[in-house]
């Protein structure tokens, strides 16, 4: 079976798009996939995932006319330049005490999701292997391959705008490419929902995050050194010329490393990253300052840096922190929480 991103078996939405107006309301799309053998064909990845069960959720924000902070697609001003973006917002979580977890995070980051007109996804399950660590690659492999897909290619042409069909929904979702992804862990926090986190990946760069680069000198030969604060936090350029390669390397040492549980996804993001400013690409990133994604004392994003798997003995721990967090912010931009 192929995956198809925006593929709906099971579809719950709100709201309608005007006929006369281009303008897409926010809709909550529940999507379920279950298939005992999934495979994704891409020209130089095949990818095996064999998840038995993931939901997909998603918040459709777009919108043609003025939102907070922006227009459809969002407008970006980088010194002299300004180009546009499509943009989504993604979390992940594995099944059980995580997903309360995501739960609470969630409200708050559709909720600056909504206020700034990006879309919103989050998705439960785990996509390779038996730890959901490498769910970013799979997800980062899933929305390149989105994009590659022909118009109209694996959704419905239905043109009825009057109700919310399944095969509406699924229009919306197969059609919609993003050329810009944010990837939140499921602990994670927009705290500032008046600062465009856009801002913080330059029109050239591949990936903004908490790695940064320095060239060292050794012997008088440059020796390239990864910094990393929080590699959790990503905004990935999709049209990159390096994204889809790194995809790709990423997808494949993941599945050679499902069966090592001394590897995760972000140590193998962070060497491929290493080979490649090794090779010369030393233009790929962008490092979001440390003040802004400090664990919990993060500025604009606060995250428990503390678990990478959060087992049911540490809700008790995490979660007063995270709903305090949670609370804070939705009290300090009220009503935004209460909109989504």
């Amino acid at each position: 079976m192929k995956v198809v991103l925006c593929s709906f078996i099971h579809v719950e939405s709100t709201g309608t798009r005007a006929k006369a107006i281009p303008i897409r309301r926010a809709q909550h799309v529940n999507i379920t996939d279950s298939s005992d053998d999934t495979t994704i064909r891409k020209d130089k990845t095949q990818l095996n995932t064999g998840q038995k069960n993931l939901t997909w959720q998603w918040d459709r924000n777009y919108y043609t006319g003025a939102v907070f902070g922006g227009t459809n697609p969002i407008v970006i001003s980088d010194g002299d330049a300004s180009f546009s973006r499509t943009f989504v917002i993604v979390q992940d979580s594995a099944p059980g005490p995580e997903v309360e977890v995501l739960e609470t995070t969630s409200r708050v980051n559709r909720a600056y999701a909504k206020r700034w007109g990006y879309d919103y996804l989050r998705m439960t399950g785990i996509a390779l292997g038996t730890r959901a660590t490498f769910n970013r690659p799979y997800l980062l492999h899933s929305l390149l391959e989105n994009n590659d897909k022909e118009e109209g290619e694996g959704s419905s042409t239905n043109d009825d705008t009057s109700n919310n069909s399944e095969e509406e929904s699924g229009s919306i979702g197969c059609d919609q490419k993003y050329d810009t992804v944010m990837f939140l862990h499921s602990s994670a926090i927009i705290t500032d929902l008046d600062y465009d986190v856009l801002k913080l990946l330059s029109q050239n760069k591949m990936l903004a995050s908490g790695i940064s680069s320095e060239i060292l000198h050794h012997n008088s030969s440059p020796v390239f050194v990864l910094k990393e604060q929080n590699t959790d936090v990503q905004i990935w350029d999709m049209n990159h010329p390096f994204t889809q390669n790194v995809s790709d390397v990423w997808i494949e040492k993941s599945e050679s490393n499902l069966a090592n549980n001394e590897i995760d996804s972000q140590r193998l993001l962070v060497d491929i990253i290493k080979e490649e400013i090794s090779d010369g690409k030393d233009n790929l990133l962008d490092t979001i300052p440390k003040l802004y994604i400090d664990g919990l004392q993060g500025t604009l994003i606060k995250q428990d840096n503390v678990y990478s798997q959060i087992d049911e003995t540490d809700l008790p721990k995490m979660m007063p922190v995270i709903q305090n967090i949670a609370d804070y912010v939705c009290y300090r931009f009220y009503p935004q929480c209460e909109v989504v």
